[in-house]
């Protein structure tokens, strides 16, 4: 991956200079390829012919193809400094849990919560997604569903703060044009009508929803 310019010279190790065209004057350059092979150990299926077959060999090309762009930005930013923005290549289960990595707030254990009750949805509900994600495909529609699954798996005030910490989640990927619009826009959780309306749960609360 990349690539460098060598000066080109003659047989007395002379600079080689263009003799014509609009490049004459200036120095010759060749261009060598700088390529790296790695082996992964992944394995498809050769002549796939059930639909999990199937589909796993899907979700291994996908995974190969994230490992490649993931080894590409690497080179990339070792050798100048700079990784390239593309959020559109990137998993958001990642960038969620890198997030998580950074976040330095008192309800740090509730933003862990948020994530692990999403992965969980999406292992059940979208298991086409389960090991890449991108931020687009997260649509309203989707939103809806999660919603629902977080009163499925939880009581009192569970589903409304885990909600509340993954909306936080999706306005920073927003704000930072990681996503290009809100999926949470006007999805609601409500609370349960019993229950105690309460920001922070309890640690025995946290633990039971983790």
């Amino acid at each position: 991956m990349g690539r460098v310019q060598v000066p080109v010279f003659d047989e007395y190790e002379n600079q080689v200079y263009y003799e014509s065209g609009k490049m004459k004057g200036k120095p010759k350059f060749q261009i060598k390829h700088n390529r790296r092979k790695e082996n992964l150990p992944l394995y498809l299926f050769d002549k796939p012919k059930t639909p999990i077959e199937k589909e796993q060999n899907k979700s291994t090309l996908e995974l190969a193809n994230r490992i490649r762009y993931e080894k590409e930005q690497e080179f990339n930013e070792n050798k100048t400094g700079y990784r390239i923005k593309s959020n559109k290549k990137t998993d958001f289960i990642n960038f969620m849990q890198n997030y998580y990595d950074s976040y330095t707030k008192k309800d740090k254990r509730m933003i862990k919560m948020a994530i692990n009750r999403f992965e969980d949805f999406i292992l059940i509900e979208y298991p086409q997604y389960n090991k890449f994600i991108l931020a687009d495909q997260i649509d309203r529609d989707m939103i809806i569903k999660f919603v629902e699954y977080l009163h499925s798996k939880s009581t009192g005030e569970g589903a409304a703060t885990a909600y509340k910490r993954f909306k936080k989640i999706i306005k920073y990927a927003v704000d930072h044009d990681f996503m290009k619009k809100n999926p949470c826009h006007e999805v609601v959780c409500k609370t349960d009508e019993d229950a105690l309306v309460k920001d922070i749960l309890s640690l025995g609360e946290i633990e039971k929803e983790l």
